[in-house]
C-alpha cells in the first residue's frame, strides 16, 4: 500500500493534536495537582472546558483537576476563598475571567494550571501576570508552533473561524488574528 502526502499530513495533524492536547495537558495537570497538594494549596484551573466547548472536552470531557475550574463557559460562581474545597477533583466549570482573578487574594492558590486557553486570550500577558499573583506555580500549556492545529484552533461552535489569536514561539507570542474593532 502506497502512503500518500495527503496520508502523512492527516498522521502529523491528529499525532500532533493527540500529543500537544492529550498528552501534555495531563502531563501538566498532574504536575500542578501534585505541586498544589504538596504545598496544601488548591488548584486553580483556569479555561477547563464545558462538555463540547472544545474537540477534547468533546472527546474526554471537561477538565476537573482544579478545586476551581474556570471557565468563560462555565454557569456557576465561582467559590470565594473561604468556598474553597480541600478534597482533589473539583466541581463543574465556575463562570469567570482568566484576565481577572481579583477575586482572590495574592498566592491563594499553590497552582494555576491553563492548558491550550493562552492562545485564545485577547492580552495573554496581563491574564499570565494574573495567574502568577493568585498562583504558587503556574502551569501553561500552549500548542507548538509546528502542529496544524497551533495556526487555526477549532471551536465546535464556529467550524469556519479560527478559535486562535497567537502562535508562540521561542517563549515569545505573535499574534495570528486582530479581534474585530468595536465602535
Amino acid at each position: 500500500m502506497k502512503t500518500t502526502p495527503l496520508k502523512w499530513a492527516a498522521v502529523w495533524a491528529v499525532g500532533g493534536y493527540c500529543y500537544d492536547v492529550l498528552y501534555r495537558t495531563k502531563k501538566a495537570e498532574k504536575e500542578a495537582v501534585a505541586y498544589a497538594r504538596s504545598v496544601g494549596k488548591p488548584v486553580l484551573n483556569v479555561g477547563s472546558g464545558t462538555r463540547g466547548s472544545n474537540i477534547a472536552s468533546v472527546l474526554v470531557g471537561p477538565s476537573r483537576v482544579g478545586d476551581v475550574n474556570l471557565d468563560l463557559a462555565g454557569k456557576t460562581l465561582c467559590p470565594t476563598t473561604k468556598q474553597l474545597r480541600e478534597a482533589f477533583g473539583g466541581p463543574p466549570a465556575c463562570q469567570g475571567d482568566a484576565h481577572d482573578l481579583s477575586q482572590y487574594p495574592d498566592k491563594t492558590f499553590g497552582s494555576v494550571v491553563a492548558c491550550h486557553i493562552l492562545e485564545h486570550l485577547d492580552d495573554p500577558a496581563k491574564a499570565l501576570a494574573e495567574w502568577q499573583r493568585v498562583g504558587d506555580r503556574v502551569f501553561v500549556v500552549v500548542p507548538r508552533w509546528w502542529w496544524m492545529h497551533a495556526w487555526w484552533g477549532f471551536d465546535p461552535s464556529q467550524p469556519l473561524s479560527p478559535a486562535h489569536k497567537w502562535v508562540f514561539v521561542g517563549g515569545k507570542g505573535y499574534p495570528l488574528w486582530q479581534p474585530p474593532q468595536v465602535g
